[in-house]
């Protein structure tokens, strides 16, 4: 659930010019996955941003799947946020499924689901979620893949496996580890809320540190996404029985200008889209 990228397009995003933030030598990739929510709820209640309709920003990331995935009927999102992506899938045509751990960003999923009638909404950890034995026709995971550790991307890539067809596909967005370590340091302002980028070299992880001004940084929140390169994506998917068929360059924030440019090269693209299958297929 990645903001800068969806904030710069709207133009809400501001510079403030911030300096390079020290290592911090404590810092380590054995993460508990119980930060997220939190993480997420309170990012959320700053921002805004998993209120909300799906706009063209969403609707070309529904757009996606055509793309990746042309015979996919049936979708699983999961991470799903405020559903927004969910909802220009079904309005695009497919079968959705969305899966949302956030109480606030489900709220607005359930809402959009409403007028919808190809969107059904789960609030569960996808981690933990029962689907009964459902499968689909593709399982996409937007902007958010990398939350613990490799073998935490091993658990839950061999539960999206279980959760395929056997012709079904993955869609996930992989951070890229050049993009986010030449963006550590950069500060931005949304409204009252503050974020400051870091990169964790050793442990390849975007790092994105948040608070707001009342509160001040002593009460800041953070995410830690693990970022990956196609060839580490591939040896990663390897292990849970899965290949990577295709890769899709993402975008680029310009932070001096706070503008997004949506189509760059790999070699300067912040994430790619991903599109894996089961290895026999």
């Amino acid at each position: 659930m990645r903001l800068t990228a969806r904030l710069a397009c709207s133009g809400e995003m501001q510079q403030p010019g911030g300096q390079l933030a020290p290592e911090d030598p404590c810092r380590t990739n054995n993460l508990r996955m119980d930060w997220a929510a939190s993480f997420y709820d309170r990012q959320g209640s700053w921002t805004g941003l998993y209120v909300g309709d799906p706009d063209d920003y969403y609707q070309a990331q529904a757009a996606r799947i055509a793309r990746l995935a042309p015979s996919a009927r049936t979708v699983l999102e999961l991470a799903a946020g405020g559903g927004q992506a969910a909802a220009a899938a079904a309005d695009q045509g497919h079968l959705v499924t969305a899966i949302e751990l956030v109480d606030r960003a489900a709220r607005n999923a359930e809402r959009l689901a409403e007028t919808r009638p190809d969107l059904t909404i789960i609030q569960a950890d996808m981690y933990e979620v029962d689907l009964g034995g459902n499968r689909f026709d593709a399982v996409v995971y937007w902007d958010g893949f990398g939350l613990g550790s490799d073998a935490d991307q091993i658990v839950l890539l061999k539960r999206i496996t279980s959760w395929l067809q056997a012709d079904g596909r993955l869609l996930l967005d992989a951070y890229t580890p050049w993009y986010w370590a030449a963006a550590a340091g950069q500060e931005s302002v949304y409204g009252r809320a503050h974020s400051r980028y870091d990169f964790d070299a050793r442990g390849c992880r975007m790092l994105d540190r948040w608070w707001h001004e009342d509160s001040g940084e002593d009460e800041a929140v953070e995410q830690s996404l693990r970022c990956y390169s196609p060839a580490d994506l591939a040896l990663l998917a390897g292990a849970a029985g899965l290949e990577v068929l295709a890769v899709e360059p993402g975008g680029a924030v310009d932070y001096d200008a706070g503008t997004y440019e949506p189509e760059v090269p790999l070699r300067s693209a912040m994430s790619y889209a991903a599109a894996l299958a089961p290895a026999e297929h």
